[in-house]
């Protein structure tokens, strides 16, 4: 038995993390922490709901033994308390906390289960590196683990697109205005940035799922990042501009001793959607060009979704993956979380994916220059001279995103 304890206890907990933990054989909730308790009561009731129905339909005597221990989870209001009752803790807060609740489990030993973005900026990540490097962590970037991922590895592994030229990776969600009217995607003291930070965190565990360690990071230049509504209602009040992206494209620079370099292109998209291609199903788009053939994914013919190969001669295949599109990532990363599996994307890999996408941003804060990781710590670390932590980090958010308040316009 695996006991999980999920510090913060908002909607993906309850839609996302607690139906994929409830499909895993050896894992329990055992702890709910949040900073409002009444959230992590109600979220605790839906988990103690979910486990009476799957008690009702088990049949196996482990089965009922591991679902009765569920039963007894509770509320802690005591961080102490809650680490000592769990052996794993699943971090959903805003990003603003990500950090400081990660660097508490790693002093108390605990395997770590990250929501994406890892934090607001890189310094946060830098700042506890030391602690979380040595205890298993897990991005939540649960596409990079779903077995119709796993296919893309494969048929890149097998040669048949030859050397690798370029990456595209595209991630949408076609609600704009509920992202809008859901301030902690958007405002930067909180999330830290916007549809890139939100987003393309699982454009990069794709590629880094499939090209593995051999490409090396170099570069990361800004190609078009740009906000739709220019003023927001932020801290209850109206008419605050800020330059947050609900539109983000980045070229990524990786270099491979073999191969040579490549250019990987991350894109995000807060609702639009007529920028996704037409043929792909919606809000995801992956394609790898090869010098022999270029595989796009996923291609949806005839309620099936395909990978699509095609080679210099014209010649099409296509590879079926199912009629549904990502459905085992969120069970895969549990199991492996549970199972204390050597992770994916550990410590190194929640730094490298703040580098490359904060990158992004001091790039377009930069008038879209290309910059080298040596340029992007450059840049964070001109605000050393701040001693206080969080003061610095909130001087970073305030330099990429300055925030006015317009009293004379009206949305």
């Amino acid at each position: 038995m695996f006991r999980i304890g999920v510090i913060g206890c908002g909607w993906i907990v309850r839609l996302s993390h607690i139906p994929a933990i409830l499909k895993t054989p050896e894992g329990i909730i055992t702890a709910f922490y949040s900073r409002t308790p009444k959230s992590a009561k109600k979220t605790m009731k839906g988990y103690h709901r979910k486990v009476k129905r799957d008690l009702r339909k088990a049949e196996g005597y482990n089965d009922k033994v591991l679902l009765k221990q569920a039963l007894k989870s509770k509320v802690y209001t005591n961080l102490e308390e809650f680490f000592n009752v769990i052996d794993g803790v699943d971090i959903a807060t805003s990003p603003d906390t990500h950090m400081k609740y990660a660097k508490i489990a790693a002093e108390h030993g605990k395997s770590i289960m990250l929501e994406k973005p890892p934090s607001r900026t890189l310094l946060e990540v830098e700042d506890v590196y030391d602690y979380i490097k040595e205890v298993p962590l897990f991005m939540y970037t649960q596409r990079m683990y779903d077995n119709q991922v796993k296919i893309g590895r494969t048929i890149i592994d097998s040669g048949r697109l030859g050397k690798i030229k370029s990456f595209r990776g595209c991630l949408g969600n076609e609600f704009l205005l509920y992202v809008h009217n859901k301030e902690q995607f958007w405002n930067p003291k909180i999330s830290g940035g916007g549809a890139l930070l939100d987003l393309c965190p699982h454009v990069y565990s794709v590629f880094r799922n499939w090209f593995g360690l051999s490409y090396k990071f170099e570069s990361v230049r800004e190609i078009d990042i740009g906000t739709v509504m220019k003023t927001r209602k932020m801290f209850g009040q109206r008419n605050y501009a800020v330059e947050i992206d609900d539109k983000a494209i980045i070229d990524v620079k990786f270099s491979n001793f073999e191969n040579g370099d490549i250019t990987a292109r991350f894109e995000g998209y807060w609702g639009n959607k007529e920028l996704y291609p037409k043929d792909q199903t919606r809000g995801y788009y992956f394609r790898v060009e090869g010098d022999k053939a270029i595989m796009s994914f996923p291609y949806r013919e005839h309620n099936m979704i395909y990978y699509k190969i095609e080679n210099r001669n014209g010649i099409l295949e296509k590879i079926p993956c199912g009629n549904k599109l990502f459905s085992t990532g969120e069970e895969n990363v549990f199991r492996a979380f549970i199972k204390r599996q050597e992770s994916k994307n550990a410590a190194w890999f929640a730094k490298e994916m703040m580098e490359i996408l904060q990158g992004g941003y001091i790039s377009h804060n930069l008038e879209q220059k290309e910059l080298t990781r040596k340029e992007i710590y450059d840049f964070m670390h001109s605000f050393n001279e701040i001693e206080n932590k969080g003061q610095r980090n909130n001087a970073v958010i305030e330099t990429l995103f300055p925030i006015e308040k317009k009293d004379s316009e009206i949305i």
